[in-house]
């Protein structure tokens, strides 16, 4: 006996609707939970060439030095470059950085360390340009950054050979050979977000190489050289917080009394499971106090007492496994 089986007509119209539908929504989960990552080009760098009177400089060369180079006296060169934030959304927050440069002339060697300061003074770039391998500088020209010119020659450093923290934001053992090299760090990623909240002291970094030693110099391609491979490139991966959509209303968070002094108490709504942390993350980008109890996310609201902390501007973090939202929070 045979059984006949009723006959399947597949609607491919409505299964192509579907099928849009299906990749659209994991498409917006999966940018839900992706980073951005830009890569950015310097739009500054210098070399304070050692020189008492402040008399040489490398504004427009092809290169900028750090290190010693071999001469007997005014042998120091200390490299300053600078990037600018601006094609960052306002509330990005940084999660990592690495400074990528192209060294193309190493004296002596084996490696050197080459650690990375934050600059504490803005700082210019005039038309001097040297000669031939650049390592010796050309005459110093308005604007100029040198060794004891911030802009030359109506604008002195602090200290001669530039105004900057002690402690290094970042270190990389540089070899004699040529090639890229990376710079990477908490420090550095701290930088970043710093000079995300305070843009008006964004004066980029300073390189100190190895200065007590003669013919430890290592050349470095500028932002000026036609070579683009050779240009300072500083890749940066963030997140932006404060999301205007809030994550498309996946989490609608909100935070109050805001401005805030020892309590503050927090609502969210969504379909959410699991847990969340709830941290404070000062204008460094560090944490300075995070939840010790993990928070249930189903439960949409909670009260907070949070430490006495200086006055002002932090960013409160509130991650799940999936999900990583932001806002600014005053502490008055």
């Amino acid at each position: 006996m045979k059984h006949s089986f009723p006959k399947l007509t597949l609607n491919w119209s409505g299964f192509f609707v579907f099928f849009v539908c299906f990749i659209a929504v994991f498409s917006d989960v999966e940018h839900l939970r992706a980073q951005s990552a830009t890569t950015l080009v310097a739009d500054l760098d210098n070399t304070l060439i050692e020189d008492a009177g402040g008399l040489l400089s490398n504004g427009s060369g092809n290169y900028f030095f750090s290190g010693r180079t071999g001469q007997a006296t005014g042998g120091i060169r200390r490299g300053l470059v600078h990037f600018s934030f601006s094609s960052l959304p306002a509330n990005a927050v940084v999660d990592s950085v690495s400074l990528i440069l192209n060294m193309t002339m190493g004296s002596g060697t084996g490696s050197q360390t080459i650690d990375l300061h934050r600059v504490m003074a803005s700082w210019g770039e005039g038309t001097s340009a040297a000669a031939g391998n650049e390592g010796a500088g050309a005459a110093s020209t308005g604007g100029d950054a040198t060794w004891i010119h911030r802009f030359y020659d109506t604008t002195q450093w602090v200290s001669a050979g530039g105004d900057f923290l002690a402690n290094s934001s970042g270190s990389q053992d540089v070899p004699s050979t040529a090639g890229n090299n990376t710079w990477a760090g908490a420090g550095m990623v701290a930088d970043v977000n710093y000079w995300l909240a305070h843009p008006d002291s964004n004066f980029g970094w300073i390189l100190i190489g190895n200065e007590s030693t003669a013919s430890t110099s290592r050349r470095f391609g500028s932002h000026n050289n036609a070579d683009e491979g050779q240009q300072p490139r500083l890749f940066v991966r963030y997140t932006v917080a404060d999301a205007s959509e809030d994550l498309i209303n996946h989490i609608a968070l909100e935070v109050f009394p805001n401005p805030a002094q020892e309590r503050i108490s927090l609502k969210w709504a969504g379909n959410l499971r699991g847990t969340a942390k709830i941290s404070i993350l000062d204008n460094q980008g560090r944490e300075v106090w995070a939840n010790t109890e993990p928070v249930m996310l189903q439960q949409g609201n909670i009260q907070l007492q949070i430490p006495q902390l200086s006055a002002g501007m932090y960013l409160l973090k509130f991650s799940s496994e999936e999900y990583n939202v932001f806002r600014k929070l005053m502490v008055r």
